[in-house]
Formats: structure tokens, C-alpha cells, sequence
């Protein structure tokens, strides 16, 4: 039997669509921008013909350990030997059904295997330094279940995910939100990973430097209550000093005055008479002045007259 024919392989398939193993439908889950090996059935016989396709759309086939793929994609996807398929830099538009089909070299089936390929969106690893919290979220069905793994600077972390409106979510919190950090999914054996080197302002530093801060703040708040100690104690034995001075300086200038008041010369009489008055006993002015008035009519002594020389 010649099976070269295209056609009558076609034939041989819907003839015997009917005999050999039932179709079985397999899930495989992967992201936006990896590539995927799609495995063939396992089987005790080695197909003759494999087939792979698409939405029932052409991709590759092996007849006879030839390989033809499609020629609309020819990068995208690559048939082995083995009847695996790997599909390259995947996209969103890749996810879809997937059969492929094996046949021996009678035409008998030999599988016809379904799987179903989601595609997903690369996952996120974020951060909120204010909050001390690490978030990693990738965007998938509910079903199943996927495994989160996190990694600070190679020490694992467990978390368990939250399913929120088609969003697979893991949150943390930490302690110190700063180094390197990995987040890994594994979804139906699709693992995808994230690496991302996180610092944030003031958490780089160890756990012991918060009490030393705090040394730091009380040390700092000492040394301020002693210096203003200090400049309120100058400052009160300036002034001290200022008015022990100026009280030196007022009863000095008292002194002086009392000095002055008692060295103060007796007063000059306008004139000298014959009785001058006593200084034991000072009068008022007015007493003095009629002590005074008869002195004017106290004789002066005439001046002597002189004498004519005779020629």
C-alpha cells in the first residue's frame, strides 16, 4: 500500500476514525513570550503518519520520518522526530486546541489526543515600599490552581494565592523590603518565572539599626537639654553679675554724694562788719539780712591825710 498519497491518507484517517485508542484531552498552561513543547501520546507502536493541527487548521505531520510543516508559520513552529511539537515565542493567539494524531502503517489510529493550550500573561512582581509590601500576580483561569513560590536572596517564602477577577495574586509582608526577589508559578507543569532587584529609600539597611537610631535620638535629645542648660546658667550668672555691678556702681555714686555734701565750703558773708556773725548759729535769710543792715553804720576808718611838703 503506497502512503505517500495525501489523499489517501486523509482516506485511511476518516475511514478508520472510529478504531484504535480514545481521544484523551490534555491541559498545558504557559505565558506570553515562551515557547512550549507540545508532547505526542504515549504509545507501545511508533506511528507511521503523525499529524498535528490546529482549530482543525494544518500545522506539521511526519510520514515516514519526513516532517512537513506550514508554510504560513515556518518559524514558529518546529516537529522532532518523536512526534513532540515546540511552538516558539508564544502569543495570545496561539492558546487554542491542539490534536494530534498518530497512525501505523495500515492506517489503523493509533491516538488522537486533544490538548488545550492556555497562554497567559507574564507575571508581575511589584512593590510598595511605603507599606512594606510585595505583590506577585499572574493573569489566569481559576482552574486549576496555580503553585506560587517566592525567594528573598535565596530564602524561600510561603504564600498562598488569592484568586480575584482572573487574577492569581500573591501579597507579602516583609520586614525589609529590599534585595533580590523571584517569584516562580507552576500552572499544569507551565512554570514561568520573575526575578526583580527591589530598594527601597532607608530599607536597605539591618534590623539591629533601628535600636541604633534610637540611641542615636535619646543621645542627641541629652546633648540638647545639657547645652540649653548650659546657656540658660550663663545667661542667668550674666545677669547676676550685671546687677551685682550696677549695685556696686549705685552705692558708689551714694557715697560720693554723702563725700561731697560734707566737704560743701560755708557761705562767703557779703560784708565783713564789726561783729561778724557767728558760725555756730545760721539764721534764715531773713534774720540774716537784719543782722546785716546795721553794719552800714559802723564807722570805717578815714584814711590818714597827708601832708603837703613846704618848698
Amino acid at each position: 500500500m503506497n502512503l505517500d498519497n495525501p489523499f489517501l491518507i486523509k482516506f485511511l484517517m476518516i475511514l478508520f476514525s472510529l478504531e484504535g485508542s480514545v481521544s484523551e484531552n490534555v491541559k498545558i498552561h504557559s505565558y506570553i513570550g515562551h515557547q512550549i513543547i507540545l508532547p505526542r501520546p504515549r504509545s507501545s507502536a511508533r506511528p507511521h503518519i503523525l499529524i498535528w493541527t490546529k482549530d482543525s487548521m494544518f500545522i506539521a505531520d511526519c510520514i515516514a520520518n519526513k516532517i512537513t510543516v506550514s508554510t504560513k508559520q515556518p518559524d514558529k513552529y518546529h516537529l522532532f522526530l518523536n512526534g513532540t511539537l515546540k511552538i516558539n515565542r508564544l502569543k495570545k493567539m496561539d492558546a487554542g486546541n491542539y490534536t494530534v494524531k498518530g497512525h501505523d502503517e495500515d492506517g489503523y489510529k493509533l491516538f488522537n489526543e486533544l490538548i488545550t493550550l492556555q497562554v497567559d500573561a507574564s507575571l508581575k512582581l511589584d512593590e510598595l515600599c511605603s507599606q512594606r509590601i510585595l505583590t506577585c500576580e499572574v493573569k489566569s483561569s481559576e482552574e486549576p490552581k496555580p503553585k506560587f513560590k517566592l525567594f528573598q536572596d535565596s530564602k524561600e517564602m510561603f504564600v498562598q494565592p488569592v484568586y480575584d477577577n482572573g487574577t492569581w495574586k500573591v501579597t507579602l509582608q516583609l520586614k525589609v523590603l529590599s534585595g533580590k526577589f523571584r517569584c516562580e508559578v507552576d500552572v499544569n507543569s507551565g512554570k514561568n518565572h520573575t526575578e526583580k532587584q527591589i530598594t527601597c529609600p532607608g530599607e536597605d539597611l539591618p534590623d539591629s539599626v533601628p535600636i541604633f537610631l534610637i540611641l542615636i535620638i535619646m543621645g542627641s535629645v541629652v546633648t540638647l537639654m545639657i547645652f540649653l542648660a548650659l546657656i540658660i546658667y550663663c545667661i542667668r550668672r550674666k545677669n547676676a553679675k550685671r546687677h551685682e555691678r550696677e549695685a556696686e556702681e549705685y552705692a558708689l555714686q551714694i557715697q560720693i554724694e554723702n563725700h561731697m555734701q560734707q566737704r560743701k565750703l560755708p557761705e562767703i558773708p557779703v560784708s565783713s562788719g564789726c561783729n561778724p556773725p557767728s558760725q555756730k548759729s545760721r539764721l534764715p535769710p531773713s534774720e540774716q539780712q537784719q543782722q546785716v543792715a546795721p553794719s552800714k553804720s559802723c564807722p570805717h576808718p578815714k584814711p590818714p591825710r597827708r601832708i603837703k611838703e613846704r618848698p
